[in-house]
């Protein structure tokens, strides 16, 4: 046990509230380096790696050896804000289920990390830290509540009444189709038709305190991004923390994983029974989705795993998840469910949830067949 473990052991517990408590005014900051210097400076860092290390001992008691690394990037982002913290601890255990399972389709995913030279600790520490970079947004942009209903009213003024041609064309194309309506009515069957969200288009500004548009703006960041985009940024951040951090393979899968575009594999897997080749990013930003949709947040609930799973097959429809790892990942959540769940005990939108999923992995087992049949 160091010293610091020691001291730890030895302060009362309203002596460690404040301890963490001053850790975190220093980690609200803002600022990956910055939090590391001023936490490393005040002597707090270690204390508070030694807290981090116990109280997500669900994560880190798989650890043979706990890297001292990224024990302290995990503690930072705890640090920084919890509820990130929470959610990468359980995308983590989300993806290391998986992957070391064997699947419905009989095949076991580790098995393949290393012919790509990509070891399961690295996959799974990208998992641990692919929301690092959110450190460099601002506390208030990640603690939004983004309440669609609110949303949905800013939108439909500045489709319908603004007619904002920046905001049309920006629906347009991620939609990938003409938007033409007259009505609010309309508008929200078009974005139900394509699985978008007002949170996606509306500026930033809109929904702030004059004084967080401020802050934006000091920190290089335009109001005129939405919500939803100022997040998304943080995967650059992510990539670069963690590639100054000597976590080459980490940076990638973690500043990547978001980013499906059809490009072509990175980290390919091939799985032989349909032949189907996937990209390790791909399985970590499944664990990541899925994991986001089941938890439960302070502005809503968490969706049920048919819900869940039906969502995800929508993203693959719309191009934005890759069919194959959907495919792999889907087929093996719906085997598992079903051993636990009797279908007289689903709801009738649980029930209606299952069987768009299972008739969508019927349409990708088809196809995959007939592809590799020619």
């Amino acid at each position: 046990m160091s010293a610091t473990q020691q001291q730890d052991e030895l302060a009362t517990d309203q002596e460690r509230i404040l301890y963490e408590a001053f850790a975190r005014e220093i980690a609200g900051k803002g600022d990956y380096e910055k939090i590391q210097r001023e936490l490393t400076n005040s002597g707090l860092l270690e204390r508070e790696k030694y807290r981090v290390q116990k109280e997500y001992d669900r994560v880190f008691s798989f650890f043979t050896e706990v890297n001292d690394r990224v024990l302290e990037m995990f503690t930072i982002l705890d640090l920084y804000h919890r509820g990130t913290a929470e959610h990468c601890a359980e995308t983590y255990l989300r993806a290391k289920a998986k992957i070391e399972k064997r699947l419905a389709s009989g095949f076991v995913l580790s098995t393949l990390f290393d012919q790509e030279f990509v070891s399961t600790n690295e996959f799974l520490c990208a998992c641990l830290l692919h929301d690092i970079g959110k450190v460099e947004i601002p506390r208030f942009i990640i603690s939004h509540t983004m309440n669609d209903d609110v949303m949905n009213i800013f939108l439909r003024g500045l489709v319908l009444d603004d007619r904002d041609p920046d905001i049309i064309a920006r629906i347009q194309e991620t939609a990938g189709k003409q938007l033409l309506m007259v009505s609010a009515e309309e508008l929200d069957a078009y974005l139900k038709e394509h699985n978008l969200r007002s949170v996606h288009f509306v500026p930033a500004r809109m929904v702030l305190a004059s004084s967080e548009v401020a802050e934006l703006r000091e920190r290089g960041i335009d109001p005129e991004m939405s919500l939803m985009d100022i997040i998304r940024s943080h995967e650059d951040h992510s990539r670069i923390i963690l590639g100054r951090a000597g976590l080459p393979v980490e940076s990638e899968l973690a500043g990547l994983h978001h980013n499906y575009r059809g490009l072509g594999p990175r980290y390919p897997l091939a799985e032989g029974s349909l032949h189907i080749s996937v990209d390790i990013e791909e399985l970590l930003h499944i664990a990541d989705v899925e994991q986001a949709l089941s938890e439960v947040r302070g502005y809503k609930k968490g969706f049920s795993t048919p819900r869940v799973l039906r969502i995800i097959m929508e993203e693959v429809i719309s191009g934005r998840i890759p069919k194959e790892a959907a495919y792999l990942w889907v087929d093996d959540e719906m085997y598992e469910f079903k051993l636990k769940v009797h279908d007289s005990e689903l709801s009738e939108s649980d029930a209606h949830d299952l069987r768009f999923t299972q008739d969508k992995l019927e349409e990708i087992r088809v196809s995959l067949n007939s592809a590799y049949s020619l």
